[in-house]
């Protein structure tokens, strides 16, 4: 029988190897434009389309993601049942495939550094990966409970006793609705209850067992080199672990006259390399409740940094619930941090002629220091872009205040090249209007956001490739999804998913932005969407001229 499951195993290996060199060949055979249309065209099947949409503590499922779920979850049933020929080798098997599944589970949840820096997967779809290990695991070691206790009727000893009890309390504090609620005591307990099971396992084992011992040494010291690499890197970055870093906050009032977002310029006491994109880990130890202040670490983008070796970053943080709502209401303006990082994989957006960045509300954190890096880029002749648009749709009036004095920054260092542009989608009739004329092109716009409209009239204002980079809650970044699905061109979509779930946005929210109905014009409305929004009060008609480019606002 084993003899014949080498065999099978053979074939099958051998068999995907013949059938993976021929489509690569096959793939040679096309030219440069066909497989850009058919990389297109996947990419709008199966990467741009959700299955489902993100929620509070999820992530997005797109296709793509589904597709590879699937083909993990049979491979892990082939390799449970083919050819099984008992209960003892169904316990057994389920047991060993724990095993080796725990090897990339304990790669860690929060922030792996070898996911992060060596294969570079995007935080949301590593963080899918891992909860989705986490309940094919959790699946096989119920598998292999339910089988021991029939082989034994039942009984079981201490150490048994305590792995049930481990695994069960892992998979009740996975749940959704417990993360979302009880997020910190989800982040410690859930560490500490990992490294309580993987001391059980050696325990129920031994080192007896030749395969499940490996797979265990292998989980175990990744995650042992990952916990050192980490301390050592904190220490590093911040001269020690403690919090010496000095932090200066600033309240930003909205028009109502209450504070709800804050800005926190931290010094740091050693240079850092940041690029756009990543995020940093943030504990305060004077911010906490029952003085737990620095067990708590909350990630967050980093909005600003000064150029070339970093002497100071810039955190825009809205307050929700928990540490940033303890940190509005101690009204301090000056505290020490412990900075973890920076992770992520950070925005490539070097080598396209034309980039549109959007975001909504808060999300406009990353997307400060991508203009900031690309203009940069562009005057020191370092990057292919040309055309640059940062697209904000703010959720309240005030909100503006928050990075404002950024992007009159942006605008005036690029004043000569003039590549940037900057449109602020508001909620009040009175601020319907261009903010400054002349060479500095930020417009405040009182209308409906038209996804399909924008994205398209960027791709057609400027020769080349074309990438966008989005952030902002599921039904913002699902309308991006949508209007680059109609779209004929092919657009490159970087989306940042780390924007906050819990969106404390109005709920006319839904009404501001709108896709337009594959083969509509911009000037006529489906009836679904005049339905939605009524008509507009103005159009954003972007003017191509040989020796400059303008931006006016005009009536339709």
């Amino acid at each position: 029988m084993a003899n014949q499951l080498a065999i099978m195993i053979y074939i099958w290996c051998l068999s995907g190897t013949f059938a993976s060199f021929i489509v690569w060949r096959i793939w040679l055979l096309f030219s440069d434009q066909a497989r850009n249309w058919v990389l297109a065209a996947v990419r709008k099947r199966l990467v741009y389309s959700l299955v489902a949409r993100r929620l509070k503590g999820s992530s997005s499922l797109s296709y793509a993601h589904l597709t590879f779920l699937l083909l993990y979850v049979a491979a892990n049933l082939i390799a449970l049942l083919i050819g099984l020929p008992s209960r003892k080798e169904l316990s057994q098997r389920s047991a060993s495939l724990f095993v080796i599944n725990s090897i990339p589970l304990y790669l860690g949840g929060r922030t792996s550094i070898f996911v992060d820096r060596v294969l570079q997967i995007p935080l949301n779809t590593y963080y899918l990966a891992h909860r989705w290990l986490g309940r094919i695991c959790a699946s096989l070691a119920a598998i292999h409970v339910a089988v021991s206790l029939f082989r034994t009727n039942g009984k079981l000893d201490g150490i048994d006793s305590a792995l049930i009890s481990v695994l069960g309390s892992l998979a009740l504090l996975s749940l959704l609705p417990v993360r979302r609620r009880l997020y910190e005591v989800f982040r410690v307990s859930h560490s500490w209850l990992a490294i309580a099971l993987i001391g059980l396992i050696w325990v129920h084992i031994g080192i007896r067992q030749r395969l499940p011992a490996i797979c265990l040494g292998i989980a175990s010291g990744i995650w042992i080199f990952q916990q050192l690499f980490r301390i050592f890197s904190i220490a590093k970055r911040n001269r020690g672990l403690r919090a010496k870093n000095t932090t200066d906050v600033q309240y930003i009032e909205e028009s109502s006259g209450l504070a709800q977002t804050m800005r926190l310029k931290i010094n740091l006491r050693r240079p850092w390399k940041i690029q756009p994109g990543q995020y940093v880990y943030l504990t305060i130890p004077a911010v906490g409740r029952l003085g737990a202040g620095y067990l708590q670490a909350h990630p967050y983008f980093v909005a600003w940094a000064t150029e070339g070796a970093t002497n100071s970053i810039t955190l825009l943080i809205e307050s929700r619930r928990g540490f940033s709502r303890d940190l509005l209401l101690s009204r301090q303006t000056a505290l020490s941090a412990l900075i973890e990082g920076p992770y992520g994989t950070g925005l490539q957006l070097d080598e396209y002629d034309t980039v549109l960045l959007m975001a909504n509300g808060i999300g406009i954190c990353p997307l400060l220091l991508a203009a900031k890096c690309l203009v940069e880029a562009h005057l020191n002749k370092t990057a292919r872009v040309r055309r640059l648009t940062l697209v904000w749709l703010l959720d309240s009036p005030g909100q503006e205040a928050l990075a404002i004095d950024f992007l009159h920054q942006l605008l005036e260092q690029d004043a000569v090249r003039r590549i940037l542009t900057v449109h602020l989608y508001v909620d009040n009739p009175a601020q319907g209007r261009p903010v400054a004329k002349g060479p500095i092109r930020l417009f405040r716009v009182n209308q409906t956001l038209d996804m399909s409209w924008m994205i398209e009239t960027e791709w057609r204002a400027e020769a080349g490739n074309m990438a966008i980079a989005a952030c902002g809650p599921p039904d913002f970044e699902y309308a991006i999804r949508q209007a680059l699905r109609r779209t004929a061109s092919d657009i490159r979509l970087v989306n940042l998913g780390f924007e906050p779930d819990a969106h404390r946005a109005s709920a006319k929210l839904a009404e501001r932005f709108v896709v337009r109905a594959a083969g509509a014009q911009p000037g006529r409305k489906s009836e679904k969407e005049t339905e939605a929004v009524g008509r507009r009060n103005g159009e954003i008609e972007i003017i191509e001229r040989r020796n400059e480019r303008e931006l006016v606002i005009t009536n339709v």
